[in-house]
């Protein structure tokens, strides 16, 4: 962030972004929903946007043993070679092929969800530097939601949080 244009800056505050949707619709029609909020209740989180768009259904959990992966293939060609293969090898009497393929490094890099828990290193001076970027807009947007976010993000045991995720020597 440093090295590049504040461009990528701008465009990620959450107010100013805002402000085009408020420029063009009423206040009562737009719902603003904060990702913090799905995890810690989906089911409220789920209930408000329901209510929100005037549905009269509410949340029910649907039951699976399996989750979704958070993002498509990402090399639709090595998953269609992948495909194609699979079959062939099971057609032929070879199923441990497809065993051994998918602990390739190729199927990794194919069907691997892009959300990563191996976080990149941060250090404190990084995070304060993020902090310094987003405190203003965070402080606005906190404002127009009437919710304090600058202390639910910026929070020493937030940060003491990220730090502990992402640990970088000074």
């Amino acid at each position: 962030i440093r090295k590049q244009n504040c461009d990528i800056v701008e465009k990620s505050k959450y107010s100013k972004m805002l402000d085009e949707y408020y420029s063009c619709f009423p206040g009562d029609q737009i719902k603003v929903m904060i990702f913090d909020d799905l995890v810690a209740n989906e089911k409220n989180y789920s209930n408000s946007f329901l209510k929100f768009i005037g549905s009269s259904s509410t949340y029910q959990k649907i039951a699976s043993k399996h989750r979704l992966p958070a993002s498509k293939a990402r090399y639709l060609t090595i998953v269609k070679i992948y495909k194609k293969a699979s079959k062939i090898a099971r057609k032929y009497g070879f199923p441990s092929i497809v065993q051994k393929a998918k602990q390739s490094f190729l199927y990794d890099l194919a069907f691997k969800s892009v959300l990563n828990t191996d976080y990149p290193d941060i250090s404190k001076r990084d995070i304060n530097y993020l902090v310094d970027i987003y405190f203003a807009d965070t402080v606005d947007l906190s404002k127009r939601l009437n919710r304090d976010l600058t202390t639910e993000w910026f929070s020493k045991e937030k940060i003491d949080l990220i730090l502990n995720k992402r640990r970088k020597n000074d």
